[in-house]
């Protein structure tokens, strides 16, 4: 990088706050988006399309107890019960949803003058979301699915990131556990003690999308698959911002290859590889592995949420409340 670069780059991070300030004021951030789902997801690059030339805000995983220290009085998936008053919770999401919050990390992408809306992106507030949307209904939400196995497979090759990875974690959490966790208490506690990790982080994968998709109503929440929106960024795109704006007649956009095509940041080898060739992660699983990760999958609904082929199918979804 040159002087003159670093020079630059020095400037507008010195200015950042300022400018991040300044578009609130200005009312700049009345538009939220809420991209939610699990790790390696693929949420960066879905909410990176989506954004392409839209001049949103983005800030990422506000909801980071192990860096950011606003939210460090939550765990990781943490679940609240909707309609149970939280003051705590809402009013750090009141900050984050208006605008008014700031970090360095969280605002590492916001590289901008002028903003015309704000995007944020969490991977750990699934267990949460619903409470925040009953607090906070001008947010639009969108929960991002991506093959489990391809996701534990992802978060497994990156150990030493922060995850969640033993389920019997959501064991302490009394009303997660009353709500809906008491008919899977045997399979927690069997996934835990035989101790596979890709397992538990599959169980973990079922545990924080069926409750969300137990909770919303296909109104308030779009479902969005990380494999459809590979096969067809454009059409994707433009049925979230249809689903943004409640409106049809949203101006349809079209996502250049170069664009589709560029892999976020944290993107491994291993999810590279996946992309060129569907169906790859299967020779990375024991016989045992897919097995039993199969048998958790239908435990939670979810086993015919893909095809053999690796295609979803969202007519699955039917059986959950969502419907």
């Amino acid at each position: 990088m040159s002087r003159l670069a670093t020079f630059r780059n020095a400037l507008l991070n010195a200015a950042k706050p300022s400018v991040l300030s300044a578009n609130y004021h200005f009312n700049n951030y009345k538009e939220v988006v809420w991209v939610i789902g699990s790790g390696r997801s693929g949420t960066t690059w879905v909410t990176d399309m989506l954004n392409y030339k839209q001049g949103f805000r983005e800030m990422l995983e506000p909801c980071r107890p192990h860096v950011v220290a606003d939210s460090n009085f939550l765990a990781l998936n943490d679940y609240r019960r909707p309609g149970k008053k939280d003051e705590r919770l809402n009013t750090f999401y009141a900050e984050v949803f208006s605008g008014r919050f700031k970090h360095v990390d969280v605002d590492s992408s916001a590289n901008r003058l002028r903003f015309k809306g704000l995007m944020v992106k969490d991977v750990f507030a699934n267990l949460f979301a619903k409470h925040l949307h009953n607090q906070f209904p001008n947010v639009k939400p969108i929960l991002l699915l991506r093959n489990p196995f391809e996701v534990a497979l992802s978060m497994q090759s990156k150990k030493d990131w922060v995850w969640m990875t033993d389920p019997m974690k959501f064991l302490d959490q009394p009303e997660l556990v009353e709500d809906y966790l008491l008919p899977f208490i045997p399979l927690i506690k069997e996934v835990s003690e035989r101790g596979d990790y890709l397992e538990r982080l599959l169980l973990i994968w079922c545990i924080i999308n069926y409750i969300p998709l137990k909770q919303f109503n296909k109104e308030e929440l779009l479902i969005v698959f990380y494999e459809d929106v590979k096969r067809n960024p454009s059409d994707e795109v433009n049925q979230m911002w249809q689903f943004i704006r409640g409106s049809a007649d949203v101006p349809p956009m079209s996502i250049p290859n170069h664009v589709s095509a560029k892999t976020s940041g944290v993107s491994t080898e291993l999810g590279k590889k996946f992309t060129k060739q569907e169906g790859a992660w299967r020779d990375k699983l024991s016989a045992t592995q897919l097995k039993n990760g199969n048998a958790i999958l239908d435990a939670f609904g979810f086993g015919d949420l893909y095809s053999d082929t690796g295609v979803p199918n969202r007519s699955s979804l039917n059986k959950f409340q969502f419907s």
